[in-house]
């Protein structure tokens, strides 16, 4: 009897051993994944140059949701194409300019990756604006093989806020401002009496400042 308890703890401890080292992702595997990861969404651009639209299509999972910027409301995948063909048809070729990680993080079978991209629409001149957006992909493995199964963007302001005093503001260049608007920040100021100052002062304009109340509700 006491041989047979022995031998089932020794069988239970081999059992868990085998499952928690089959669950653990090591190290290295993480990084290999990583790297798989980012040369899945470097591809993911390249087939988009090359117009190669099968080999696009095979990166989405087959139950993808997702919510491109370009998109009224989420897409599935039978639309996943429908940004590109739209700009093709109007006889423009894609060019990639940038691609820029942020982050990426996986846990078990499931992965997100962040980054921007740069790109350009050009015409037969190859004339064509730049455009940079900000991009979020979840992968989901199956097998061997990772899938989009989800994602968002949104296009990065070329003009982003900027934050004083934890108050945010979008700053226009004074060449392209009106005259009345031409203002600078000289300093923030909290006056004690519960409210927070901006105080400005007029572009050009000696000893001509003016006290702003600023909206601390919005913030950046």
């Amino acid at each position: 009897m006491r041989l047979c308890v022995l031998l089932f703890c020794a069988c239970s401890l081999a059992i868990a051993e085998h499952t928690f080292s089959s669950e653990a992702t090591s190290p290295s595997q993480a990084s290999g994944d990583e790297q798989t990861l980012w040369g899945l969404e470097r591809a993911y651009w390249r087939y988009v140059e090359h117009n190669d639209l099968a080999a696009y299509s095979d990166l989405w999972h087959k139950d993808f949701l997702g919510w491109p910027s370009v998109s009224a409301s989420p897409v599935r995948k039978d639309h996943i194409t429908d940004w590109i063909t739209s700009q093709t048809a109007k006889g423009l070729a894609f060019k990639t300019v940038e691609f820029k990680p942020a982050a990426i993080q996986i846990t078990g079978d499931v992965a997100f990756a962040c980054y921007w991209v740069t790109f350009r629409w050009v015409d037969k001149e190859g004339s064509g604006a730049p455009h940079t957006f900000r991009i979020t992909h979840a992968w989901l493995r199956s097998g061997k093989d990772w899938r989009i199964i989800g994602g968002m963007s949104m296009p990065e302001s070329e003009n982003p806020a900027k934050c004083y005093g934890g108050i945010g503001f979008h700053v226009m260049e004074p060449a392209k401002a009106p005259t009345f608007l031409r203002l600078r920040l000289e300093k923030y100021r909290d006056r004690g009496d519960g409210n927070d100052y901006l105080i400005m002062r007029r572009e050009g304009v000696q000893e001509a400042a003016n006290s702003v109340r600023a909206d601390t509700s919005r913030t950046s």
